[in-house]
């Protein structure tokens, strides 16, 4: 239907005509889930086998390894969050610090009886690496609190329960009945992640250099670039100062030449949303200050945008953040990515050709006449690439490299 009927007259046509369903986004690897899951299969397997003080042992060795775990085994045996951190606020300043004698696991008087929320108990055990032995003794205790908890609530016959289902069956009952919720937030996520990751990788195959350098292997493995809107350079995070990229790509005297920003929405951007498009914004007049007062250097602003989600709030969102963009990517035209770092040396392509599956013809000629640079021939989609030429798929079109 989008090729029968769909056309592109301006950014805003364009950007509905590219946008991708959630499902078509790419999924960055999401080990998180497939971890948690793994976990729960060798406690389950090991119910059989093991004593309850056995299984408490190994049950707080798991969440001090991964605290993660708490939300997965929580929902497991129907224990809501309101729940869960109001019977931990009860029973940790209950519960004997582990090395400071007279004071309670929290650090609360029992009879003031503190409500903490459920990240606060999450916190505590992830410092269980800390230089502080104090420290990480709490975190051992509260680990041992939180899965005798577990193990009180009937965790270890749910435990019975899930280790008689087949591996299928594990995987179907976490992923749809226990985890939805929680899966799909962090998919959606991992979304975004992904189609940095393409972005990424794209950027590699055809030369460019860019910072974070690993962002094609591991999207998610390094922190994103801070910029100094003076200089315009990669700078230590000042909350008052910097802005934050997820993308930098670098000219060949190694100074930032564009910086991208990372905009995926599959469901309603909400307010993060709305502030996120403000931030574009300022961005953009940040950008265009430094750049009138340059006479050497230049720099732009991309944004790596997609996801239906937008249509909750098109005002406050996509259509105050477009104009704000040099440069507008999806995840079906991140070719514009190539054609844009072309025509700011960054990179050379030789030839383009649009899928036809996917165009129609006037948003074909759309497209073709206003990204395009001149030097950059058109080609058929069936044309064969040279003997020195390499072709390098990004999104919806073919493009034409040196193969040197």
């Amino acid at each position: 239907m989008r090729k029968e009927y769909g056309r592109i007259n301006s950014l805003s046509e364009e950007f509905w005509y590219h946008v991708s369903q959630q499902h078509e986004l790419p999924l960055a690897a999401n080990q998180t889930v497939d971890q948690e899951i793994s976990t729960l299969n060798s406690l389950a397997d090991s119910v059989k086998t093991k004593t309850v003080d056995e299984l408490a042992d190994q049950l707080a060795s798991e969440i001090i390894r991964d605290p993660r775990l708490v939300e997965l085994l929580r929902t497991l045996i129907s224990v809501s969050d309101k729940r869960l951190y109001l019977d931990l606020s009860y029973q940790f300043s209950r519960l004997p610090h582990p090395k400071i004698c007279g004071t309670t696991l929290c650090g609360c008087a029992p009879e003031a009886l503190t409500r903490h929320s459920t990240s606060f108990f999450l916190n505590q055990i992830k410092k269980s690496q800390h230089r502080d032995g104090n420290i990480r003794a709490v975190a051992q205790a509260s680990a041992e609190a939180v899965a005798k908890y577990f193990l009180e609530k009937g965790l270890a016959a749910m435990l019975q329960f899930y280790s008689g289902l087949t591996e299928k069956d594990r995987d179907l009952l976490v992923r749809h009945l226990i985890m939805p919720g929680e899966i799909q937030q962090a998919e959606a996520k991992l979304r975004g992640h992904g189609i940095e990751q393409s972005l990424a990788m794209l950027l590699k195959a055809i030369g460019c250099q860019m910072i974070p350098e690993g962002k094609s292997e591991n999207p998610m493995g390094s922190h994103d670039p801070n910029i100094d809107p003076e200089t315009m350079q990669i700078n230590e995070r000042d909350p008052e100062k910097t802005f934050s990229t997820d993308l930098v790509l670098l000219g060949d005297d190694g100074l930032p030449r564009a910086f991208v920003v990372g905009l995926v929405h599959t469901s309603d951007p909400g307010q993060f949303g709305v502030d996120k498009s403000s931030t574009v914004v300022a961005i953009r007049r940040q950008v265009d200050a430094f750049n009138a007062s340059q006479q050497q250097r230049s720099v732009e602003l991309w944004g790596l945008v997609d996801g239906v989600g937008y249509s909750e709030n098109k005002t406050g969102t996509i259509d105050k953040m477009m104009p704000a963009l040099h440069c507008m990517v999806q995840h079906h035209s991140l070719y514009k990515a190539a054609l844009r770092a072309h025509s700011l040396g960054l990179t050379e392509i030789r030839g383009i050709a649009l899928d036809p599956e996917f165009y129609s013809t006037q948003a074909m000629d759309y497209m073709l006449l206003n990204y395009v640079p001149r030097d950059v021939k058109t080609i058929d989609w069936s044309s064969e690439s040279a003997d020195d030429e390499v072709v390098v798929m990004a999104g919806r079109a073919k493009l034409l490299v040196s193969a040197s």
